[in-house]
C-alpha cells in the first residue's frame, strides 16, 4: 500500500479509503460488484486514438465483433443508425453506445479512454473522452438491457471513478479499477 502526505496532494492506494470517499453508502462497492458479476468488462482500451464518431464506431465494432458473432461492418452500421435515434453522449465526458444483438449469447462491455475527446451531443456539451459500449443479447429482452445501462451509468456518475479512468493510461491500470479494488487509486 502506497501513501503520500495528504497535504501534498496524496495518492492513496487503499480500497476502504477509495470507497468511503466515493460514497458513504457503499453504493460504489455494490455497483462494481454488479458490473463484475453481471456485466463483465471484456475489452479495455486505455488510449484509443480516433478523431471522428465514424472512426470510433468502426474501431469499437472491430474490437467486439468476435464476441458478438457479427460482421464488424454490420455492427458499425447499427451503432451509426442507433445514434441517429438517440444520443450516446450522457454528460461529464461520457458516452454509452449500446445495442441489443441477436447473435450474442452473453452481454459484452467495452471501456475506452479516448486520446482525443470528441463532441457527441451530450446534454452538457462537454467533449467525450470515456466510452462504454454495452451490448446485450436480444434474447435477454429490453428490460435486462436497460438494467445493464443503469448499472453502467450509475457507476460513471461518480466523479472520482471517472477521474481514475481518465488517469488510467495502461490496460493494467484500467483493469485494477474494475477487478482489483485493493489497487484503487484515488487522488485525495
Amino acid at each position: 500500500m502506497r501513501r503520500r502526505n495528504k497535504k501534498a496532494g496524496a495518492v492513496v492506494l487503499n480500497h476502504d479509503i477509495c470507497l468511503s470517499v466515493l460514497t458513504e453508502t457503499g453504493e460504489m462497492s455494490s455497483m462494481l460488484a454488479t458490473i463484475r458479476e453481471q456485466l463483465p468488462v471484456d475489452i479495455l482500451l486505455p488510449s484509443l486514438r480516433v478523431i471522428s464518431r465514424r472512426q470510433l464506431y468502426r474501431e469499437l465494432a472491430h474490437r467486439v465483433a468476435h464476441f458478438a458473432h457479427i460482421a464488424p461492418e454490420r455492427l458499425e452500421a447499427r451503432l451509426i443508425h442507433e445514434e441517429t435515434r438517440e444520443c450516446y453522449g450522457v454528460g461529464n465526458g461520457v458516452a454509452i453506445p449500446h445495442l441489443t444483438v441477436t447473435e450474442l449469447t452473453r452481454p459484452v462491455l467495452l471501456c475506452a479512454r479516448l486520446l482525443h475527446p470528441m463532441t457527441m451531443d451530450a446534454p452538457d456539451l462537454r467533449p467525450v473522452d470515456l466510452v462504454f459500449l454495452v451490448l446485450s443479447p436480444a434474447a435477454d429482452g429490453r428490460p435486462r438491457h436497460l438494467q445493464r445501462l443503469v448499472h453502467v451509468s450509475r457507476l460513471l456518475r461518480h466523479p472520482h471513478f471517472r477521474e481514475q479512468l481518465r488517469m488510467a493510461d495502461t490496460t493494467d491500470a484500467m483493469q485494477a479499477l474494475f477487478f482489483d479494488p485493493e489497487r484503487c487509486v484515488l487522488a485525495a
